[in-house]
């Protein structure tokens, strides 16, 4: 399979997202010319200052932690190089297939990205996150044992 024939099928599973769903967000990086997504679990991995939080554990490199952190940082900040791949929530069949197509070359020409130049963000491996959930103590409530009803 080539690169751009690697590529074509991200966007094809892209595009066939739901508009809905959340798990996981594509997009491409016009400063870095280059496709990536975004699961929804990687935002815990940044604290309410965008910086990493010390609550997950991640199998990422250092280089991929620093470059996904960047790019959560430059979506919530609405940077206009990042673009979201609009997402349509349709089946894999034929008909719908060609319609994906249409709506792939649409996008390609639209924002003048060019398949034998850009590249697919993959990380070193598989990744995994997990993220340290402390459960607050419960509060002891002192009182006389004949008030169980209250």
């Amino acid at each position: 399979m080539t690169k751009q024939q690697q590529i074509r099928n991200w966007l094809t599973i892209g595009f066939q997202q739901s508009t809905n769903q959340n798990s996981e967000a594509f997009y491409y990086d016009k400063r870095d010319h280059e496709f990536f997504s975004v699961m929804w679990l990687d935002y815990f991995l940044q604290d309410e200052n965008g910086n990493l939080t010390e609550d997950a554990i991640t199998s990422y490199s250092k280089q991929d932690l620093e470059t996904l952190i960047d790019r959560i940082k430059r979506i919530e900040n609405e940077d206009d190089l990042i673009i979201a791949l609009p997402g349509h929530g349709i089946s894999e069949n034929t008909n719908n297939l060609t319609f994906i197509e249409e709506q792939i070359n649409n996008f390609l020409s639209s924002n003048s990205i060019d398949l034998e130049t850009v590249t697919l963000w993959e990380t070193d491996g598989e990744t995994s996150v997990i993220i340290k959930v402390e459960e607050e103590p419960k509060q002891e409530i002192k009182k006389p044992w004949w008030k169980i009803w209250k």
